[in-house]
C-alpha cells in the first residue's frame, strides 16, 4: 500500500513538472526527478516453504 502511494505521488509530481508554468516560473526548484519504486513481492528462496502459501499447504 505504501509503494502505491508513493507511486501515485511520484506520478501526481511528475505531471505538475511538465506544466509550462511550472517550468517558466522555475516552481520544480532543483530538486531531481521524482522515479517509481517497483519490488518483488516473493520472498527470496532461502527462507523456504511460507505457511498460507499453495507449497506449504500440500
Amino acid at each position: 500500500m505504501a509503494r502505491r502511494f508513493h507511486n501515485d505521488a511520484v506520478r501526481a509530481a511528475r505531471a505538475l513538472r511538465r506544466h509550462r508554468t511550472v517550468r517558466w516560473f522555475r516552481l520544480a526548484g532543483h530538486a531531481p526527478f521524482p522515479l517509481a519504486f517497483e519490488m518483488d513481492d516473493e520472498p527470496p528462496a532461502a527462507l523456504g516453504r511460507v505457511p498460507g502459501t499453495e507449497e506449504a499447504d500440500r
